[in-house]
């Protein structure tokens, strides 16, 4: 019964074995807010003023206002296009054009804090003037400096517009701020959280902004003498994460983020 017995505890152990997690830091959770000035995170398509469209010569006397609607990747690409309504004052036609089509590109990048900003959108419409339909082009150019060491914004915007067969002009304007005044822009702080749920094969992880933004990643690594090396890469089930990765280390000891580094959305990280 002796031998019995100690034979059914060998054999339970056994699968349990098998069962059990390849490492006793399996299905760890750990997560990071990260507030340091020099690893901001910022999604300019949270940003109010570029979500209005509002160009405006003042040598023609003319102005274009609509709302566009635009996304940031992760590789920074700022990409849209749409069809819209604008509010057309000019020398030739005042009121609403309903069908004006526009396309939005751009960049973001940064590194130790300071972060740079290429904004280009172009709305077209044709404008009813003399019984014809006259092609209309307009574009907001805009090139920022966002310096999260100082808490300073500065850059400059290039407005045109140009009536075919009519008139054409541009109008080019300096400004600067106070980042925290930004509509839309946030603090540029983020979170990391890393759930590894299996010390070989690795996990998921998410890099969320503080405007909402989201970043998903899978996981590969394993842990080694008290720390995970992983590295997360952009989950291919999420297409707005793709050109973001980073290499993190885990204290599986004291549960805690230890180091990162690599891009998120253009940005340069490194702790």
């Amino acid at each position: 019964m002796k031998k019995y017995a100690q034979a059914t505890f060998m054999a339970v152990f056994a699968a349990t074995a098998l069962l059990a997690p390849s490492s006793a830091h399996a299905n760890l959770f750990v997560a990071l807010n990260v507030t340091n000035p020099t690893n901001t995170l910022f999604d300019a398509s949270t940003v109010l003023p570029l979500q209005l469209f509002d160009v405006s010569v003042q040598d023609l006397d003319a102005s274009i206002v609509g709302n566009i609607e635009f996304t940031q990747d992760g590789a920074g690409k700022l990409k849209g296009s749409g069809v819209t309504s604008v509010e057309v004052n000019s020398p030739v036609f005042q009121g609403t054009i309903t069908n004006a089509t526009y396309k939005v590109s751009g960049t973001v990048t940064s590194k130790s804090g300071i972060t740079k900003v290429t904004y280009n959108a172009t709305m077209m419409a044709k404008l009813p003037y003399n019984g014809k339909l006259v092609n209309v082009t307009a574009t907001a150019t805009r090139s920022v400096t966002l310096n999260a060491l100082t808490g300073l914004g500065s850059g400059r915007g290039i407005d045109k517009i140009s009536a075919a067969g009519l008139a054409s002009g541009s109008e080019t304007s300096d400004f600067s701020d106070q980042l925290s005044v930004i509509p839309g822009l946030g603090s540029g702080a983020w979170n990391l959280s890393v759930d590894l749920n299996d010390a070989k094969t690795g996990g998921t992880a998410k890099v969320t902004g503080n405007t909402g933004a989201e970043y998903d990643f899978k996981v590969k690594g394993a842990v080694k003498n008290g720390k995970a090396n992983l590295t997360l890469s952009a989950d291919p089930a999420s297409p707005g994460s793709k050109g973001s990765s980073l290499k993190v280390v885990v204290d599986t000891a004291l549960n805690t983020i230890q180091s990162f580094s690599g891009k998120v959305s253009g940005q340069t990280m490194k702790q």
